[in-house]
């Protein structure tokens, strides 16, 4: 992905598939679970989901912010999360493109997003240091959780959602909360 460019490739060959050029000054991606679409989130306070098998556009959905710094997909592909610059995190309907909601707690950019597995519930994570999850049907703030020193770039659940492990790459610092009581083990 370069700002206006996406390119797909074969993973084992590194053929490149196909490639789409547009208006989309891409900053993050996510495929979706059954690898059909790809929602591409940038700096133009977009997010466009492409068809992959047709390249086709099927959405534009425009955030309330200057710019969106991560996108995930839920399980099912039905339902999109974004985190943007200015803290917010923002549900979609991943079919028609609608903002469901949109979550405020983080004092600083959202760096990452990922729904659990079974759907149930979405961490955002933060350049303020901080992870909050959330329950997604309701999207009220379940726990803040925190442990890091430095912004959070990344993490992942546990294939049960029972754990979750968090890291900063600039400090090298890995942290594995447990969900259930938000502390880190």
């Amino acid at each position: 992905v370069t700002r206006s460019t996406i390119r797909l490739f074969n993973a084992t060959t590194g053929v490149e598939l196909w490639s789409f050029k547009g208006e989309l000054s891409a900053e993050c991606f996510a495929f979706s679970r059954d690898g059909a679409r790809i929602a591409v989130g940038g700096s133009n306070s977009v997010i466009t989901v492409l068809d992959v098998a047709t390249k086709n556009v099927l959405q534009r959905m425009r955030a309330q912010t200057n710019s969106v710094r991560c996108v995930a997909y839920s399980a099912d592909g039905m339902g999109i999360v974004s985190g943007c610059a200015d803290g917010t995190v923002s549900l979609w309907d991943g079919e028609t493109g609608e903002e469901l909601r949109t979550l405020r707690g983080h004092s600083k950019a959202v760096t990452s997003v990922l729904f659990s597995s079974d759907g149930e519930m979405l961490l955002s994570g933060s350049w303020d240091n901080t992870i909050r999850l959330w329950r997604a049907a309701k999207t009220d703030e379940l726990k803040i959780l925190g442990g890091h020193l430095d912004f959070i770039d990344d993490f992942e659940f546990s294939r049960n959602s029972k754990k979750l492990l968090s890291m900063n790459f600039g400090h090298g610092s890995t942290v594995v909360h447990d969900v259930a009581t938000g502390l880190s083990v």
